[in-house]
């Protein structure tokens, strides 16, 4: 049975169309210095591989770019479907800092520092804990397919279906759109090593102006696939 769909899928694999996902629902800082940060999270971060990393206090952000210097399975935890979930601790590795973000770093490390005497945990915290510091962990990835109602990408981390996760598009030369994205399929790919996994993201919630830039690129593939067509009908004519 051919599978139906509300809006037509583009490809767009030659247009080497990326995007970006927060990719963990939880994290544990065990340490951080100016030169990087170990933690623990309930996904495998790869050795040599670069992430994107936020660290948020209440409006104050310092975004990151880091890579993964070690990354271990250290233990197994049940969830509240008593499902076992493996967590990983990871080293990363700072990269590119400017002097400014250096010297906010220092002045965010030094604080909870200074509150630590009273703080059970400092630095224990979760991306879903917003009156607390929250690290939050993203990757870059390849989309595959376009349509209006959602994409397949091609990403290096397996993700649970039903997962709604905050995520970005890079259009050829426009800012990217933004959105929220639902995990609708999540499958290995053949003959990758490591494997890597097909997603299939349904988008769930989306600016109207974003929507619009949306429109208009779908609108563009659909132009140009009808120009290919026709070129091809009259050679053979």
């Amino acid at each position: 049975m051919q599978e139906k769909r509300k809006h037509r899928r583009f490809a767009v694999d030659i247009m080497n169309i990326t995007g970006r996902m927060t990719l963990s629902g939880m994290v544990r800082v065990l340490g951080i210095s100016v030169n990087g940060i170990l933690l623990k999270a309930d996904m495998r971060l790869n050795i040599a591989s670069e992430y994107n990393l936020k660290l948020q206090e209440k409006d104050k952000v310092i975004a990151l770019k880091g890579v993964v210097k070690s990354s271990s399975l250290s233990e197994t935890i049940k969830d509240d479907a008593g499902n076992m979930v493996p967590i990983y601790t990871a080293d990363i590795a700072f990269r590119n800092i400017s002097d400014d973000i250096r010297a906010e770093l220092a002045h965010f490390i030094e604080g909870y520092r200074e509150e630590e005497a009273r703080k059970l945990s400092a630095l224990r915290i979760t991306i879903d804990a917003p009156e607390q510091a929250s690290p939050g962990i993203s990757e870059d990835y390849r989309v595959k397919k376009l349509s209006l109602g959602g994409m397949l990408i091609e990403n290096r981390h397996a993700v649970e279906i039903e997962t709604r996760t905050p995520m970005e598009i890079s259009l050829p030369e426009q800012i990217p759109v933004k959105f929220v994205g639902r995990v609708a399929s999540c499958l290995p790919i053949a003959d990758t090593n490591p494997t890597h996994y097909a997603i299939g993201i349904e988008f769930i919630d989306v600016s109207e102006k974003d929507r619009e830039r949306l429109k208009e690129f779908i609108y563009l593939l659909d132009t140009e696939e009808e120009n290919f067509s026709d070129i091809w009908l009259r050679k053979d004519l």
